[in-house]
């Protein structure tokens, strides 16, 4: 806008062009700073110049890149600016997130479809540019594998668990048993064929349709089997040598019971105690031994863990 008084004729000259207009439209192929010049003559030929800087804005036509656009939550996703003649950005995730940074990183932590938008000026607001992404972002629901194995304890002797399969959205399933794949379905109990002592795996892997997969392992401890010793035979005769029945046990048990009968069914001896033996009497209330004859004992015995041993029959010999 021309400003100048009492002008007569006026020369214009900016970026290598001129004009002899009262107020011309200036034209500009390029962004940048250019310098404005105008003289102004009256008709006594007395003439003024002034000069001011005009900034030229390139108008942005807004373009961005996403990276990835689909995945599986969390999703981190890369989001790059592309526009030209942009001096402001403003990202705008679509789950209710903002970012003014030119380009950035945002993670989508829940499953959903995410619009996304980007808002770009220059000049201060002067020019602008908005647009919305063509293909939203799309987070997927992972599968969740979650069991539970009982005991986490087992012994040698009964090396068997019950599992219970508890995972959520999945579509199919690997078991393994350390590093064997055992089965694509998922078992409700599991027997060790040849069990060692030490730390033994279940590792459950699930997916789904999405092909979003988890993975879990629970760890089961086998412990070597309480190590139980029952004699068959005794001699109860006095002579100090085999006297006793004992039951000869490596650990200390929290419950134990012992009883033994004779050929008709009559209970001779019985115990809580692991520390007590059958001295071959009647109930161990002294007086003569029985007499020679087999009889029938019956052992039972639960161990830390619940861990528990079992001799439903095994026959002793008194002997005299």
């Amino acid at each position: 806008i021309n400003q100048s008084e009492a002008g007569l004729n006026y020369a214009w000259d900016w970026n290598g062009q001129n004009s002899s207009d009262e107020s011309p439209l200036l034209s500009f192929a390029d962004t940048g700073i250019y310098e404005v010049i105008l003289r102004v003559k009256n008709e006594f030929l007395c003439a003024d110049t002034s000069s001011k800087n005009f900034s030229a804005f390139g108008q942005p036509h807004v373009a961005f890149a996403l990276l990835p656009e689909i995945g599986c939550a969390p999703l981190s996703v890369n989001f790059t600016n592309l526009t030209q003649y942009g001096d402001s950005v403003r990202w705008g995730f679509g789950d209710g997130t903002f970012s003014d940074l030119d380009s950035t990183i945002h993670t989508y932590t829940e499953p959903g479809s995410y619009p996304v938008e980007l808002y770009v000026s220059s000049g201060a607001g002067l020019c602008e540019d908005d647009t919305m992404a063509s293909q939203a972002i799309r987070v997927f629901q992972v599968a969740t594998a979650a069991f539970v194995v009982t005991p986490t304890v087992i012994s040698q002797n009964n090396p068997s668990v019950s599992l219970s399969n508890q995972s959520g959205d999945f579509s199919d399933l690997e078991f393994y048993v350390d590093s064997n794949l055992l089965e694509t379905e998922f078992p409700a109990s599991y027997v060790f064929p040849e069990p060692d002592t030490g730390t033994a795996s279940f590792t459950l892997i699930v997916n789904n349709e999405f092909n979003c997969p988890d993975t879990l392992t629970k760890n089961i401890f086998i412990k070597a089997s309480p190590n139980v010793y029952i004699p068959e035979a005794f001699s109860p005769n006095g002579d100090g040598i085999n006297d006793t029945l004992r039951i000869s046990l490596d650990r200390i048990p929290l419950k134990y019971f012992v009883s033994i009968y004779d050929r008709w069914g009559h209970v001779v001896f019985q115990t809580e105690d692991y520390k007590e033996g059958w001295d071959g009497t009647f109930r161990n209330k002294g007086g003569d031994p029985i007499k020679t004859e087999v009889y029938v004992l019956k052992f039972t015995a639960t161990f830390e863990n619940d861990i528990k041993i079992n001799e439903p029959f095994k026959n002793i010999t008194v002997v005299h």
